[in-house]
């Protein structure tokens, strides 16, 4: 048979003519096989024989529930790790006021001298042989350092002493070979006791000889099948070369042609065009245009994923060819489709925990349609191959030509630095805005509970405002709220009031009028602060500064990297289906590991978190201040710390991301203040603190329980508390289930203000303020007329009541809106902030696109959402009479919202009380009260109200249902659905 034939046929003929395997002769082989395998067995039973006989590692691990020494552990264990991760995982356990300690012996099989390192928060002791070797805490410092010990040959008593006071917890202790890198203790130099010089040795033997057996026998399973199988192998390889040396080139353009083309297309919608439709989305938070990204890192990518594909195609077969290259066409159909048809609504990649399980109904769907897809290009690759190379060509063309059209039509971004106006302040008067990012204010309390004296000398001559509170749950309307007064109201698109309120009257625009020049410096894209304060185009008024503080905040060649990094991770996340999302949510450094293995732990990697990058930043402003301006100057510095996830420890340094706890965000709190601390003494040194206004705010809070937070669900379900109180926040996308507590939580934004030429230490007031009042405040405090109409905090009596607002909204899915907010909805807050008591619900605004007609509403499925407003608890399922009954819980006031018809109808409702009681339920449409209906007993009944016709009825209408509860710890009213009908 010709050679060239071959190239026809599925698999190529092994023919006896071809090159013979070299093979080792039987005889010698057998005798080579016995001895290793002599050897693998041998080392297999000295494994066994040291575990048997080796001693146990690790250090005792004893915990005490106080502080006072002396009392007994509550328990101990043998443990390798030195670290407070049990503490998370076993959430019976206090977290404060307690102690650790560790005892036991470190081995030195050799004379040595190594670095231990320790840091604590609070206090941590190391002692070796009875000696203190470091302590660390607050009276001598909490962030880790290291001191060299020699230690002799043989065993050394070793004992790491912790203990936790209050606020965060923070614990590392390390070690080291003299002037070689910290790790974590080597848990084979650890001992309960001392184990021998041979005890050290089996241990060591147990440790290590596992990975010494599994090379051995691999290594020794691979020759084995090397020898069977090589023969068959080479004599394929051989005829496969002969094939390959018998091509033309046409029949080698012709197999680039037919998968090359293909390939190319996969690569590209993942790794190049899905990346772009990231960044033109997105283009504002980049700090480099996309070509400068995608040479060389994205294009790189792209090629290697290309050789990496069409490597197998070299093996194959002219048919087995063109039914890969079929199916690797129709994976890139499917990944464009998936990215670009049916995307899942995620929510925000912000580095925050996404909540997969809401989209996980898609899975089967998903699954169906990538099934089907590849099926009919398998069963259909004979006719799809026709047409696939050239639509591969077309379809990336036409993407690529999308991309450089859309490059010259977006507008241009350009690498900056710091314009050196950023660092430099006036000699004659300043204003300076420091905004702490999410930073919720009762953190702050508990720090200056911690260390009341030093705070109080550190923030000399500022008012710390106890019951301050936000105005909204994100920074997009929070900030305009705080420089403008104005409190947004859903009444027009959010840019658009955002962009009115700047122009009516704000702070930037008021003090440029008294001849100060305006710098400022945020996190937030240059469009948004463009709406704060519009550039002079004219060039006629005084300098401003805008500057973004990019992230990560790195020099070009570091930032270029990470972020072609992390278009592609973002890319991939987008385009594979709801099942391959969870897993890579579950592993989100596999891409890290694959394509940029050994740079995981780069400094731009630590600096993609908000924290970490403005920490970054703030540390390099703080060394470059000079005070060169002859203006006055108005500087806001808008940082994103200590904004989530928790990266960092309470000292500044970087800790990976962990997980979400009060504990951990206090002490990002606490490397926030600290670094505020650093730049107010820099100020001094300057000598330009005291005759400056300086502010030290947050923009709202996060969803953390607040400390002295009352009225919460769990403490009292209705007794004592007013009926308008919306004791859980309406299922709301993914944000069902917000208890109130977590409300108040992002309402409570931190605020501190220093009057010009004010002394003495910190005072605390409690007057009920709000963002709105900053603006009125600054300019009484300047002396500065203004028509603001909030009112100054320094002039409020906190012994005098006053109503305050806050507006809450999907914080996570409509944290930047580009139009109307879906549901804004209004509380009064009548008293202290945390005294959910007089947390009165008013109202809700909905979006005035929103359509929400429906004949019946089944309050218990997902398509429900939209129609519940606050009162309403998650859905719950339950079996009444062997039917699945799907419900949601009223508690005290409940609404939904539903278009009604302008004449007469009936309104249906089923629902069932708690306990077997009669309960009185009335409800109220658009202010009207129907009347009062008694639900009996704990069966499901249909209860109707009718409707009387109202020709002014609103679009929307708002369906207030008051569900009087007759016992404490009540759950509600179980309400199954709600239908409407005409007369």
């Amino acid at each position: 048979m010709p050679v060239a034939s071959t190239l026809d046929s599925d698999l190529y003929v092994i023919s006896e003519a071809t090159m013979k395997f070299p093979l080792i002769g039987g005889r010698r082989f057998v005798r080579i096989g016995l001895g290793y395998l002599g050897v693998a067995v041998l080392l297999t039973v000295l494994l066994l024989i040291a575990r048997s006989v080796a001693p146990p590692t690790g250090l005792t691990r004893s915990f005490y529930v106080d502080l006072e020494s002396g009392t007994a552990p509550l328990f101990e264990v043998e443990t390798t790790s030195v670290d407070l991760a049990f503490i998370d995982e076993q959430s019976e356990l206090p977290t404060r006021s307690h102690r650790v300690r560790w005892e036991g012996v470190w081995f030195s099989p050799h004379p040595e001298i190594v670095d231990f390192y320790a840091g604590s928060d609070d206090v941590v002791v190391l002692t070796v042989d009875g000696t203190e070797v470091l302590r660390r805490g607050p009276a001598v410092g909490m962030h880790t350092i290291s001191q060299t010990v020699m230690l002799a040959e043989g065993a050394h008593r070793l004992s790491i002493d912790y203990q936790q006071w209050k606020g965060a917890r923070a614990l590392k202790v390390q070690w080291a070979p003299v002037g070689a890198l910290p790790r974590p203790l080597s848990s084979i130099r650890l001992f309960p006791a001392d184990p021998g010089k041979l005890g050290y040795w089996f241990g060591v033997a147990a440790f290590g000889l596992p990975f010494l057996v599994i090379f051995v026998w691999s290594t020794g399973l691979t020759a084995t099948c090397v020898v069977l199988f090589g023969p068959w192998i080479w004599t394929g390889v051989v005829r496969w070369y002969q094939a390959v040396l018998a091509m033309t080139m046409r029949d080698v353009w012709r197999r680039l042609y037919t998968l090359g083309l293909p390939v190319l297309l996969l690569a590209s919608v993942l790794f190049l065009v899905g990346a772009h439709t990231i960044y033109a989305w997105n283009i504002d938070e980049f700090s480099l245009p996309f070509h400068d990204i995608a040479a060389p890192w994205l294009i790189a990518v792209v090629a290697s994923s290309w050789a990496c594909l069409m490597a197998p195609g070299v093996f194959l077969s002219d048919r087995l060819l063109r039914l890969y290259a079929v199916v690797l066409f129709g994976l890139s159909l499917l990944f464009w489709a998936q990215g670009n048809l049916w995307v899942g609504n995620y929510g925000v990649l912000d580095g925050s925990d996404i909540d997969l399980g809401q989209l996980a109904w898609r899975v089967p769907y998903e699954l169906g349609i990538w099934a089907v897809g590849l099926i009919v290009s398998v069963i259909f690759h004979q006719r799809i191959i026709r047409v696939a190379p050239f639509a591969s060509l077309l379809f990336l063309g036409l993407q690529v030509a999308a991309i450089v059209v859309g490059q010259s039509a977006e507008r241009r971004v350009q690498w900056s630095e710091p314009p050196p106006e950023v660092y430099q302040f006036s000699a004659k008067q300043n204003v300076i805005f420091v905004v702490l990012d999410e930073f919720q204010s009762d953190l702050f309390t508990e720090l200056l509970e911690d260390d009341r004296g030093s705070l109080e000398e550190q923030f000399r001559g500022f008012v710390y405002f106890t019951d301050h509170a936000g105005t909204f749950p994100t920074t997009s309307v929070s900030i305009p709220a705080m420089l403008t007064g104005q409190a947004y109201r859903n009444d027009r698109p959010v840019p658009e009031f955002v962009n009115d309120a700047f122009e009516e009257a704000s702070i930037l625009q008021g003090l440029q009028q008294h001849h100060y020049e305006i710098d400022i410096v945020s996190i937030l894209s240059p469009a948004w602060v463009d709406d704060w304060f519009p550039p002079d185009e004219s060039g006629s008024g005084l300098p401003t500064v805008r500057m973004t503080i990019r992230k990560p905040y790195v020099g070009i060649d570091d930032y270029r990297k990470f972020t072609a990094r992390q278009l592609i991770e973002l890319s991939v996340f987008r385009h594979v289906p709801h099942t391959v999302k969870v897993l890579l949510d579950n592993r989100p450094d596999w891409f890290t590991k694959i394509f940029w293995a050994g740079n995981q732990d780069s400094v731009a990697d630590e600096r993609r978190h908000e924290a970490v990058s403005s920490q970054a930043f703030f540390s390099q402003f703080i060394d470059r201040i000079t005070v060169d301006r002859a203006q006055p100057v108005f500087k806001l510095i808008h940082l994103g710390i200590p904004h989530r996830p928790v990266v960092v420890d309470a000292t500044c340094a970087y800790l990976g991301q962990m997980r979400f706890s009060r504990e951990g965000y206090l002490a990002q709190s606490r490397c926030a203040v600290g670094l505020v601390l650093r730049f107010l003494e820099r100020l001094r040194a300057l000598g330009i603190y005291d005759q400056s206004l300086i502010i030290v705010a947050s923009d709202h809070g996060t969803d953390l329980e607040p400390r002295g937070f009352s009225g919460d669900i769990n403490d009292r379900l209705f007794s004592g508390m007013r009926p308008s109180t919306p004791l859980i926040y309406g299922v709301n996308g993914t944000q069902s289930g917000t208890r109130l507590k977590r409300v108040v939580g992002m309402a409570k934004a931190l605020m501190l203000v220093k009057p010009p030429r004010r002394s003495g230490p910190l005072t605390i007031s409690k007057a009920p303020t709000t963002h709105t009042d900053l603006p009125s405040t600054v300019f009484e405090l300047l002396g500065f007329p203004h028509s603001f109409v909030g009112q100054s905090m320094f002039e409020q009596d906190p012994t005098v009541p006053r109503r305050r607002t806050y507006g809450m909204y999907h914080a996570r899915a409509e944290r930047f809106p580009e139009g109307y907010l879906s549901r804004l909805d209004i509380f009064a807050i009548e008293g202290d902030v945390l005294d959910g008591t007089g947390w009165v619900y008013e109202r809700s605004i909905l979006d005035p696109d929103l359509k929400l007609t429906a004949a019946t509403i089944n309050l218990g499925d997902d398509d429900a959402r939209p129609h519940l407003g606050p009162g309403w608890s998650r859905n719950v399922t339950e079996d009444v009479d062997g039917r699945e009954v799907s419900f949601v819980w009223g508690h005290g006031q409940a609404v939904v919202f539903v278009a009604l018809p302008s004449d007469g109808s009936q309104l249906f409702v089923r629902l069932s009380a708690a306990e077997d009681r009669d309960k009185v339920v009335n409800v109220e449409i658009d202010g009207q009260l129907l009347g009062d209906q008694m639900l009996r007993g704990d069966t499901y009944q249909d209860v109707v109200w009718e409707i009387p016709a109202d020709p002014d009825r609103p679009r929307i209408s708002s369906l207030i249902f008051n569900f009087e509860s007759v016992i404490e710890q009540a759950p509600g009213v179980k309400v199954d659905r709600v239908s409407v009908r005409s007369n």
